[in-house]
């Protein structure tokens, strides 16, 4: 098993609890907002923002080996 194969498989594991994640936390939350008369909008910009910060954490830094 090679180390594509590998990122590939957690790439899906990661992707199936983020979706659940989503589904379970974030659109709940949101949808009991419109039913509120609220924007869901800054929720989803929050949820965005932190998902973002991880990915820039995640990154390898310039000049990093393979």
């Amino acid at each position: 098993v090679g180390a594509p194969a590998v990122g590939e498989g957690i790439g899906a594991k990661l992707n199936r609890l983020l979706f659940g994640f989503l589904e379970a936390e974030v659109l709940p939350q949101a949808r009991r907002a419109v039913d509120q008369g609220l924007d869901p909008t800054p929720l989803f910009a929050v949820v965005t923002d932190i998902l973002r910060l991880y990915t820039d954490a995640l990154q390898r830094p310039e000049g990093a080996g393979h």
